[in-house]
C-alpha cells in the first residue's frame, strides 16, 4: 500500500505542473481582459493605413442651373439689364459646370426679340446668343467662400438670328439680304459683349450655401442653383 502511493505521488506532481504551464500560455495569449492582444499583419496594416483624405470640392461637382438672379428669374433679370422696350427677351438660361478638380465653366443661353423697323410693317429679329466662361474656382470651407476667376478676360459669345415680318415675306426677304451683307451676327456679339457680364460669376469672390441640390452664391448680387 504505502510503495503503491509513493509510486503515484511524482505523476500527481507532474499533472499540476503541466497544468500550470497551460495556464500560463494562455494567459500570455489571451492577457488579462484582452488588452494586450495582439493584431495579425493584414489588421495591425489597415489600422496603420491613413483614411483616405476627402475632396471638398466633391460635392459642388456637377451642373448647376440658374433658378434666380435677386430672386428675379433669369429672363426677368436680363430683361431689366436690357432696359430697351424695342427688345424682349424670350428665353434665358445659366448652367454653371463645376468639376471635382477645381475647373469650372459657366454658359450663358438666351433668345430676345428686336424690333428693327416699324414701316412699312413690324420686322423682328430672333437673336440667338450663347456666351462661354471657363476658369477655375476655389473653396474655402471654414470662411463659406467661393472664388471664382475667370481662364482670361475673353467672353466667347456666339450669335444666331433670324427675321421676323408678320405677313409681308417680301420684306422679310429683303431684311434678312441686308442683315447677312453686314454681318449682323457681329453686330450682336460685339453689342452682348458686356451683357451677360451681370450674371457671370466671374471674377468674384460669393459667400455660399450648399442645401442638397441648391447652392446660393451671394457677392454684389445674389445667384440661386439648382443641380440638375
Amino acid at each position: 500500500m504505502d510503495s503503491s502511493t509513493d509510486t503515484n505521488r511524482p505523476m500527481t506532481h507532474d499533472w499540476h505542473h503541466c497544468m500550470l504551464c497551460v495556464f500560463l500560455i494562455l494567459l500570455g495569449i489571451f492577457g488579462c481582459g484582452g488588452d494586450e492582444m495582439e493584431i495579425s499583419d493584414d489588421e495591425s496594416d489597415a489600422v496603420d493605413t491613413p483614411a483616405e483624405e476627402v475632396n471638398p470640392l466633391a460635392v459642388f461637382a456637377g451642373t448647376w442651373t440658374l433658378i434666380t438672379v435677386d430672386g428675379e428669374t433669369h429672363e426677368a433679370d436680363l430683361q431689366q439689364l436690357i432696359g430697351n422696350k424695342r427688345t424682349e427677351v424670350l428665353t434665358a438660361e445659366s448652367t454653371v459646370d463645376l468639376a471635382s478638380d477645381g475647373s469650372m465653366v459657366q454658359i450663358i443661353s438666351f433668345t430676345i426679340q428686336l424690333l428693327i423697323a416699324d414701316s412699312p410693317g413690324p420686322v423682328y429679329v430672333n437673336a440667338r446668343l450663347r456666351a462661354t466662361t471657363e476658369g477655375y474656382y476655389v473653396v474655402s470651407m471654414p470662411n463659406s467662400t467661393m472664388t471664382c476667376t475667370p481662364v482670361d478676360d475673353t467672353l466667347n459669345i456666339k450669335a444666331t438670328f433670324s427675321v421676323e415680318a408678320p405677313k409681308k415675306p417680301e420684306l422679310q426677304r429683303q431684311w434678312e439680304e441686308i442683315l447677312a451683307l453686314v454681318e449682323y451676327e457681329k453686330t450682336l456679339e460685339a453689342d452682348f459683349q458686356d451683357g451677360p457680364a451681370s450674371v457671370e460669376l466671374y471674377p468674384k469672390t460669393h459667400t455660399f450655401t450648399l442645401e442638397e441640390n441648391r447652392l446660393t452664391l451671394t457677392s454684389d448680387r445674389e445667384f440661386v442653383y439648382e443641380k440638375r
